[in-house]
């Protein structure tokens, strides 16, 4: 809090400037370097910029004493040591570099000289590490040269010594800025800036005179505040060899902080402290680092106020004070600090506030509130989400609540939800920290497949996820191979009719949201209720329903005479083949995918030859049906 000033030019008796023998000066000496011939004396305040300017002064006829009044900014300090001179201004020295306008004021290390003398018995200043003469070149300024004979050749160096008890002091010229200061307990204030003279060597202590209103450091300055009221605060220093005793003053004014609501503590600032009220507000939840309070201004989290919060459970409403200290958290508003309070409590209920719409609830004036939405469950990966197929909010853990992220884990997408939790925004998305979630289990469709193994399933509205240890496939012809290809589904997308394989059983098969991308090239068709089978498209069409015969086994075979049409089952599926495509019926091989008809070679009287059964046949004995030969299957029609 200290800044820089120039100083007030100084000043000392001429006569008092005596012509002094460099053999005779002695360390601590003050003296001004003036070179005689010209008249001017060495300046020290142009520091590293430029090279001191020559500056007139008024020497007497014999030019034994300087006879006019003399700035300080002509005064140099001596230093001896081995014989060898330095001239300080402060921290700073007068040195040489090597170029001939190279003298300079500053901390550069070529700050030794020495005295040469001329025949004639003449002083010159000599720099000992550049090997140069220093002398007024043209009456303007001091320059540094190998020789004396061109550009300083005449100069007469002297040195006029200012007696000791005859110092001049100058003003510190203590300032602050400004000069008065208002304060709020609690919140972030600057105490004002002490500016002072350059060259100031003095220690600054500060005071106040009131330490019930706020305390000081003796060296900083800074305040720490105690209690409103009003106080002086004052910088002063002693005085040292070159300035006079300084002293600045201001005025503090310390008030209390402003009363606010909730909605109002969001004003003060981040970090800020304010003073705040509550007014019948309630704790809406507590969990282990948050506490979320509403007034009727608005919703806040206290977070790890824990000296605080323990005082508190959920349901309490709260009046009275807190000193507190604000911030927001990836926009989330919190009080991080309670200073002190002074509040009473007693026990209630936190009602939710009921969200209609999903999309209200992104509103900023729900954060931090307790709320409760309805939706269906949306499952992204390991994030979950409650839904009405416009909107779509997170819905999280955050408090460990008990048997809410089993549920999370357990129940499948699609199903109804009720979610109640704290509003929390989370990178401007909010989303809800969960305190309670009731589920409605998802609609499940029950299919029985029989000893066969195989069963067909079609619902037009409705996506049905396959459950475990069963298989879901479509059909398609080819006609090159006159087999049947298949595509299997995880979840089987409504209005796609399948065969289904599993050992013999009731199988459920949960209704989900989201669904496997749907086969078009699928031959398979099917009905809501029972119905007369019809063409996909134009054309002449064959028509072949699910059957277990007792000689071939399971596959699609003609359902009515000629594979015309014939009255398909609810929620069953047939196979609709074009004419021109069709076998006269399919049988399954889910280890190769479903295959057609597969015209025998010839058999051979040796060929291993067996029955579905495991029975061992000969070629002579083969009737119409599905054999096992030298480890293929093929089907005699």
């Amino acid at each position: 809090m200290l800044t820089l000033l120039m100083a007030v030019t100084g000043s000392a008796l001429a006569d008092n400037w005596v012509k002094t023998s460099p053999a005779d000066l002695k360390t601590g000496d003050v003296v001004a370097i003036v070179d005689q011939t010209t008249g001017t004396a060495m300046s020290n305040d142009n520091g590293t910029s430029a090279p001191p300017s020559a500056t007139a002064v008024t020497l007497n006829a014999d030019k034994s004493a300087i006879t006019g009044t003399m700035a300080n900014t002509l005064e140099w300090t001596v230093t001896i040591s081995d014989g060898k001179y330095q001239f300080a201004t402060g921290e700073n020295f007068l040195y040489c570099t090597n170029t001939n306008n190279g003298v300079r004021v500053g901390t550069n290390s070529n700050n030794l000289f020495s005295f040469r003398q001329d025949d004639a018995g003449t002083n010159f200043l000599f720099n000992e590490a550049t090997s140069r003469y220093i002398g007024v070149y043209n009456a303007q300024d001091w320059r540094c040269y190998t020789s004396i004979n061109n550009n300083i050749k005449g100069c007469v160096i002297a040195f006029y010594k200012k007696p000791a008890g005859e110092v001049t002091l100058s003003d510190p010229e203590f300032k602050f800025d400004p000069t008065s200061l208002t304060a709020t307990i609690g919140q972030v204030f600057t105490e004002p800036v002490l500016s002072y003279a350059e060259g100031f060597d003095g220690t600054v202590t500060y005071s106040i005179d009131k330490p019930e209103v706020a305390t000081i450091n003796a060296t900083t300055g800074k305040l720490t505040l105690v209690a409103a009221g009003t106080a002086t605060v004052t910088a002063s220093s002693a005085e040292t060899a070159k300035f006079t005793a300084g002293k600045a003053t201001y005025a503090l004014s310390v008030v209390s902080p402003t009363v606010y609501d909730i909605a109002g503590i969001k004003t003060i600032g981040e970090n800020n402290t304010g003073k705040l009220k509550f007014d019948n507000a309630q704790v809406l939840y507590k969990g282990r680092d948050d506490m979320y309070v509403k007034d009727a201004s608005g919703a806040i989290d206290f977070y790890r106020t824990t000296a605080f919060s323990n005082t508190l459970n959920t349901g309490d409403i709260i009046n009275g004070t807190a000193l507190v200290s604000y911030k927001t958290y990836n926009g989330l508003p919190e009080i991080f600090k309670v200073i002190e309070s002074e509040i009473t409590s007693e026990a209630g209920t936190a009602v939710p506030t009921e969200m209609s719409d999903l999309a209200d609830v992104t509103l900023a004036e729900y954060v931090c509130h307790l709320v409760t939405v309805t939706g269906t469950l949306k499952v992204d990966g390991s994030n979950y989400y409650v839904t009405d197929g416009t909107t779509d909010l997170m819905i999280y853990d955050k408090f460990n609540v008990d048997g809410i992220a089993d549920n999370l884990t357990e129940i499948n997408e699609g199903a109804s939800l009720t979610a109640t939790g704290i509003v929390i925004p989370f990178k401007n998305n909010p989303e809800i920290a969960l305190t309670q979630l009731d589920i409605v289990p998802n609609e499940v469709v029950s299919v029985k497949i029989s000893g066969a193994g195989y069963a067909t399933l079609f619902y037009g509205d409705k996506n049905l996820k396959v459950p475990a240890g069963v298989k879901a496939f479509t059909c398609k012809a080819n006609s090159a191979t006159r087999t049947l290809e298949s595509k299997e589904y995880s979840i089987i997308p409504a209005g796609s009719a399948v065969v289904l394989q599993a050992p013999q059983g009731t199988y459920d098969f949960v209704v989900s949201v989201s669904s496997d991308e749907k086969d078009n090239e699928n031959m398979l068709m099917g009905y809501d209720v029972a119905a007369t089978t019809e063409a996909p498209r134009a054309g002449e069409y064959r028509y072949f329903m699910l059957a277990d015969d007792e000689e071939i086994g399971v596959g699609f075979f003609p359902g009515a005479k000629n594979c015309g049409p014939f009255v398909s089952g609810a929620h069953k599926a047939y196979l609709a083949v074009p004419a021109d495509l069709a076998a006269d019926y399919y049988t399954f091989d889910f280890a190769d995918g479903i295959k057609g008809i597969t015209l025998p070679a010839v058999i051979t009287d040796n060929a291993e030859i067996y029955t579905l059964s495991g029975m061992r046949v000969k070629a002579s004995d083969l009737k119409k049906g599905v054999y096992i030969v030298n480890g293929s299957k093929i089907v005699i029609k």
